[in-house]
């Protein structure tokens, strides 16, 4: 009856620590889901953000052609443009994280 006993023992201690062990590969799936949701989302942010700049870009190269011959309208799109490299660097260095 002892060796009965003993192998139910040894059993529940197994028990346990496969409970154990499965707590914690659900605590971790938990946070890498957190993580792949938060990764997932600054891939979308900076889809949205690489688009825009796309659009910007065709953007100003129409306004080029259509302001070619006209000094006054080349000026006010390098303003324009100055201030939007300006906006655009000043997203990227608040956005950028020091390297090590």
């Amino acid at each position: 009856m002892a060796d009965v006993t003993d192998l139910t023992a040894r059993i529940l201690t197994l028990e346990g620590r496969v409970d154990y062990l499965i707590a914690l590969v659900e605590r971790q799936g938990v946070t890498m889901s957190a993580q792949l949701d938060n990764l997932t989302a600054q891939v979308q942010r900076m889809s949205t953000v690489v688009q825009s700049v796309l659009t910007l870009v065709s953007g100003l190269a129409a306004q080029i052609e259509a302001g070619k011959d006209d000094p006054a309208k080349m000026q006010a799109l390098a303003d324009e443009l100055k201030g939007d490299a300006d906006q655009l660097a000043q997203a990227v260095a608040s956005n950028t994280t020091a390297q090590p």
